[in-house]
C-alpha cells in the first residue's frame, strides 16, 4: 500500500467540493474550499492509520442501465480499490421507491420493489465491468429499512431540524412554484445518511449534488458514537444535450447502450463539453491518449471526439466492439455508406397494400418497418432530406408526393444518418 500521502494525492484529484467551482465547465481555476481542506485532513489521519478503508456508494436501482456519469464516482472507488481498500456498493431497492429529490424540479415517479430488484442484477454486471467483483462488496438498504422499527425511525429523524430539511434549494424552488412537495420526500437524506451508519463506512464517495445526503451520515453516525465519514464528491456529468446528465433527462449515454450508440451519442456532444469529457473519460493509464486528447480539444475538436467515444466505448464494450462502432460511424457519418452488417441482415417481411396507380404510400411502409411514428414525422424528415430508401442495389429511390411506385423485393430504409432497416416488400 502506497504512504499517506501520495494516497491523498491521487484520491483528490479530479474531485469537486461545494465552494469550489469546476475548471472544466467554467475555464476557470478552482477555489479550494474550506470543505476540501477538511476532508483531506480527515482522509489523511484515517489513511495514516495503514488499514483498509471501507470506501461506499450508493445507487437506487431506478433505471435498467446505469449511465456514464455514474461511472465517475465508480472510477474514484476504482482507485480506493487499487490502493488496497475496501469497496461497498450499495443498492438502493428500498430508497429508490421514494426516488432520490437531488436536482429535481418536480416530484419523482414511484418504482416497485421487483423491478428495482432485476435492475439492481444489471448495475453489479456494468460496475464489474470497472470494479473487481471479487474484491467488492453489495449491500441492499431494504435489509435494515424492512427491519427498521417506528422508535428508530423517530429517534434519526430527532436529529435533524425541519427547517434544515427544506431549506434545501429542490424544495425552495417547488415550494416557491406552487407545486407539490410530498412529506416522503422530505426523509430521503435521513434515509441515505441512516445507509452510512449502517455500513460503519469510513468514505462515502458520490457525485457533487449528493452533498446534503452524504451530510446527512455524517451527522448520524455522530449522534450514533460513529466517527464520521469522510465525504469525496467527484463532478457531474453533463450529457448529451448539455445539461446535467440524468435518467429523468433522457440524455444519457448509457452502459447497456450498444457499442455503436455509445459512439454516435459522444460524437453528438456539443465541443463545450470536451474539456470535461476528456478529463474525466480518458482512462489515466492511457497517458500518450491522454495528453494528445488534451492538445486536439482546442485544435481539432473532431478528432478529439473520436477518441474520447473510442475510449468511452472500448471500457465497456472492449476492442473489437469499439473497432467496429468506429469504423460503423466513419462509413455512415463521413462517408454516408450503409453499415455492411444492416446489409448483410436477414430483411423484415412486410405486407403492405399498393394503390393501382400511385404505388406504395411511403409514410404507412415506414411505419411499419418500426423507424417512424407517425405521417407528420416522415413529411418532416422529407423536407429536412433526412429519410431515404435505397434499392438491392444501393441505389437511392426518389418519392414524389409520399408515394413510390416500384416492384415487390428487398430495399433498406433509412431515417437520418444512423438509423437503417432492412425490408422486404411482399
Amino acid at each position: 500500500m502506497k504512504n499517506p500521502v501520495e494516497q491523498l494525492e491521487t484520491l483528490m484529484r479530479n474531485t469537486v467540493f461545494p465552494g469550489e467551482q469546476d475548471s472544466v465547465n467554467l475555464n476557470e481555476s478552482n477555489s479550494e474550499s474550506s470543505l476540501r481542506k477538511q476532508m483531506a485532513t480527515e482522509l489523511y489521519n484515517k489513511l495514516k492509520e495503514n488499514r483498509p478503508l471501507r470506501v461506499y456508494f450508493g445507487v437506487d436501482p431506478t433505471k435498467p442501465s446505469l449511465h456514464i456519469g455514474h461511472f465517475i464516482p465508480i472510477f474514484k472507488l476504482k482507485q480506493f480499490q487499487d490502493l488496497g481498500h475496501e469497496i461497498i456498493i450499495l443498492m438502493g431497492d428500498f430508497t429508490g421507491r421514494l426516488g432520490d429529490p437531488s436536482g429535481q424540479t418536480k416530484e419523482r415517479t414511484k418504482h416497485f420493489y421487483n423491478c428495482l430488484q432485476e435492475n439492481s442484477i444489471k448495475y453489479e454486471e456494468q460496475i464489474f465491468k470497472i470494479l473487481d467483483s471479487e474484491k467488492t462488496k453489495i449491500y441492499y438498504n431494504s435489509n435494515w429499512f424492512e427491519k427498521m422499527s417506528l422508535s428508530e425511525f423517530i429517534e434519526i429523524a430527532s436529529y435533524f431540524p425541519l427547517k434544515q430539511i427544506i431549506s434545501r434549494r429542490e424544495f425552495q424552488d417547488r415550494m416557491n412554484k406552487g407545486l407539490r412537495l410530498q412529506f416522503d420526500e422530505t426523509l430521503y437524506s435521513l434515509f441515505q445518511g441512516y445507509d452510512a451508519y449502517k455500513l460503519n463506512c469510513d468514505v462515502q464517495v458520490g457525485s457533487y449534488d449528493q452533498y446534503f445526503n452524504m451530510l446527512a451520515g455524517r451527522t448520524i453516525q455522530e449522534n450514533k458514537g460513529q466517527e464520521p465519514h469522510v465525504i469525496i464528491t467527484t463532478p457531474l456529468l453533463m450529457g448529451i444535450d448539455g445539461r446535467k446528465m440524468s435518467k429523468s433527462l433522457n440524455n444519457t449515454i448509457d452502459i447497456l447502450d450498444t457499442a455503436e450508440n455509445i459512439y454516435y451519442k459522444v460524437m453528438k456532444i456539443p465541443d463545450t463539453l470536451l474539456p470535461q469529457y476528456g478529463k474525466y473519460l480518458i482512462n489515466l493509464e492511457l497517458r500518450d491518449k491522454k495528453d494528445l486528447c488534451d492538445t486536439l480539444i482546442y485544435n481539432d475538436p473532431y478528432a478529439a471526439k473520436h477518441i474520447i467515444a473510442y475510449n468511452i466505448t472500448l471500457m465497456f464494450h472492449g476492442q473489437f466492439k469499439a473497432d467496429e462502432a468506429k469504423n460503423s460511424f466513419i462509413n455512415m457519418c463521413e462517408n454516408r455508406s450503409i453499415p455492411s452488417k444492416i446489409i448483410n441482415n436477414e430483411p423484415i417481411n412486410i405486407a403492405i397494400k399498393r394503390d393501382k396507380f400511385r404505388g406504395i404510400y411511403l409514410p404507412q411502409l415506414f411505419k411499419d418497418a418500426g423507424i417512424l411514428l407517425s405521417n407528420s414525422e416522415f413529411s418532416r424528415l422529407v423536407k429536412q432530406k433526412g429519410i431515404y430508401i435505397h434499392d438491392k442495389d444501393l441505389n437511392k429511390l426518389i418519392a414524389k408526393n409520399n408515394w413510390l411506385n416500384i416492384p415487390n423485393g428487398e430495399y433498406i430504409l433509412q431515417k437520418g444518418k444512423h438509423t437503417f432497416v432492412k425490408i422486404k416488400i411482399i
